[in-house]
């Protein structure tokens, strides 16, 4: 029998985040769950070193249709998980969710999918976020911006747990070599094949504020180092 492509497969990168993995996840899985908007599967890139997530995707796998990939490539940085993850999704758009990162609300995926049928030419979409530290409180509401010197580092989008990209034979992948820019590295390529982005400024997603986050341990250095990486990479082609 073959398999029915859904219209969004929900890409989440995973590890196990010092105990705090598997709970955020399973926060996010209780989340889709509840969605107005059904035509999805789950695939998850698990970059663990325990099967805290593996346990917890077996434990949600009756209730949605998760696919569960274990990684062993590229710990500690986003871009191999995502990559991975993003090579297994088989839906016709992919919508990126960071672990730590949870949708806003049950329409928040009919709202992705509304705006996709009225503009069936969306290559890349940008929704509105939220931020929070305990999952209640919402704050500092952030609606995406795309500026072309983005791949320096201000980045007035917000972490790809905002986007949803169109999944095709050339899918766009994550520079591997990047940990602090990663994302705007990633922009910069997006509108570079496709142009501007489509935006909702709606709010479709929260971004949680966590200490374990890769980002909160950069150093300068790095920082440094990777700007001035981008700044060859785009700078020298004008």
């Amino acid at each position: 029998m073959v398999n029915k492509v859904p219209f969004l497969s929900i890409c989440i990168p995973t590890w196990e985040i010092r105990g705090e993995g598997a709970g955020y996840l399973e926060h996010t899985f209780n989340i889709l769950a509840n969605q107005t908007f059904t035509n999805f599967n789950v695939i998850i890139s698990d970059n663990s070193q325990d099967d805290s997530i593996k346990d917890v995707s077996e434990k949600w796998s009756s209730i949605l249709d998760i696919k569960y990939f274990r990684n062993e490539n590229g710990r500690g940085k986003i871009a191999p998980n995502l990559n991975y993850g993003l090579s297994k999704c088989n839906g016709q758009y992919i919508k990126i969710l960071f672990q730590d990162d949870f949708l806003y609300d049950i329409d928040s995926l009919q709202l992705i999918y509304d705006y996709i049928q009225i503009n069936p030419d969306t290559k890349w979409l940008l929704t509105g976020c939220c931020h929070t530290e305990d999952a209640v409180t919402m704050e500092k509401v952030m609606q995406p911006v795309y500026h072309d010197k983005i791949y320096l580092g201000h980045n007035t989008i917000s972490c790809p747990s905002v986007m949803t990209i169109k999944n095709d034979n050339e899918m766009i992948i994550f520079d591997e070599s990047l940990i602090w820019l990663v994302d705007v590295d990633y922009y910069k390529k997006c509108f570079d094949k496709f142009g501007l982005p489509d935006i909702i400024n709606n709010i479709a997603v929260v971004n949680r504020e966590q200490p374990n986050r890769v980002t909160k341990s950069m150093t300068q250095e790095i920082i440094d180092k990777e700007t001035q990486q981008l700044y060859n990479r785009y700078e020298n082609l004008r």
